[in-house]
């Protein structure tokens, strides 16, 4: 699910008419209500994928503002999993589930990843291409957390031991990953490396796990969820330079971080609060320390990606299944899909004109 943003440098999605607004703002106020609705300087991209549960086929889909491109490799099954823009070229990794390639502007490129099973996050700079996501290890368990330079695939952790490689941000010529790793016990702990070596981001007490990393004024920022020691319910953080940042305070509502930006002063944080009691989840960012809430009570909901363009905070994530798009706080779903097609949002950009 973590996919998140920075790294890829994900962004969102233009609304040119929306048809919900919720943006329930709690601890402070947004200066957001004086901007026009849209902003028509700026083109918006997103991917992902669904899932058909009558034909069980999976479609991937790259959309520019409104107009939506299949996306495909020869005539096997694919998923669509991370994106990025560079030099105003859309970059889109993804996976067939036994190999890693790489789309530009729609088209296959060359670059194949065979000793990577799925993408989480993608960043391009210069000659380089950087995917973050997950392979297998000696043993042939598909779940241990590698990236790849240029086809280059560099795993992460230890053999034995679950983990994910969730996001991947290039600062000058340090490659910064964020990943998560599982020990024998099930206790999770965050981490991120740059260029290979491992910073550990939680302790033994609280189970942990990274989705989400940038460099912003030589400041390293890492988005994720910490459990709490007693009940081990997670709840939302970000670590500035190391140091946690707690989001969410309310112990009965528990919360996770997907993708973390940084604007100014400001700091966002896209994810989830999760009522496992009532059996909803609400997708939510923050800003700096307030909440804004994005979607209702009535089902499950979670803000996969965020980031501010122009003064507009866009957000992607899922409402009912749905990809939708949220831009200051209103909504927008992009596909009229039936019921019974299960939709996943992967990345997105906002590209300025």
């Amino acid at each position: 699910m973590k996919t998140n943003i920075l790294l890829i440098i994900i962004f969102s999605i233009l609304v040119s008419s929306c048809t919900k607004s919720i943006d329930n703002k709690q601890n402070g106020s947004d200066s957001t209500s004086s901007l026009p609705e849209t902003d028509t300087s700026v083109i918006v991209h997103i991917t992902g994928y669904a899932f058909d549960q009558n034909t069980l086929v999976t479609t991937s889909k790259y959309w520019r503002d409104t107009s939506t491109t299949i996306l495909t490799y020869g005539a096997k099954t694919v998923q669509a999993q991370a994106m990025c823009l560079y030099n105003n070229d859309v970059y889109i990794a993804g996976s067939t589930g036994d190999l890693v390639f790489v789309w530009k502007n729609g088209q296959p490129m060359n670059e194949i990843i065979n000793d990577m099973t799925g993408a989480t996050g993608i960043f391009v700079t210069g000659n380089q291409i950087c995917i973050s996501g997950r392979g297998k290890n000696a043993d042939g368990y598909d779940g241990y957390a590698k990236y790849s330079v240029n086809g280059l695939v560099t795993p992460l952790g230890a053999q034995h031991l679950s983990s994910s490689a969730n996001s991947v941000f290039v600062s000058g010529n340090d490659i910064y990953v964020a990943w998560g790793e599982s020990t024998d016990d099930s206790h999770g702990f965050a981490r991120y490396s740059k260029n290979g070596v491992t910073t550990t981001l939680s302790d033994t007490l609280r189970t942990a796990d990274a989705s989400s990393i940038l460099v912003y004024n030589n400041d390293v920022y890492v988005a994720g969820d910490l459990s709490d020691p007693r009940s081990y319910n997670p709840y939302a953080v970000y670590w500035k330079n190391g140091v946690p940042v707690r989001l969410n305070n309310d112990p009965s509502v528990n919360s996770v971080a997907t993708q973390i930006a940084v604007s100014g002063n400001d700091i966002f944080v896209s994810g989830e609060l999760i009522d496992t009691a009532r059996h909803f989840a609400q997708a939510v960012y923050w800003k700096n320390d307030s909440l804004h809430i994005l979607s209702d009570k009535s089902g499950f909901a979670t803000a996969q990606y965020v980031t501010v363009v122009n003064g507009y905070v866009y957000v992607a994530g899922i409402d009912h299944q749905k990809v939708v798009c949220w831009v200051n706080g209103k909504e927008k779903r992009l596909d009229n899909s039936p019921a019974l097609v299960e939709e996943e949002v992967t990345g997105l950009v906002v590209q300025k004109k």
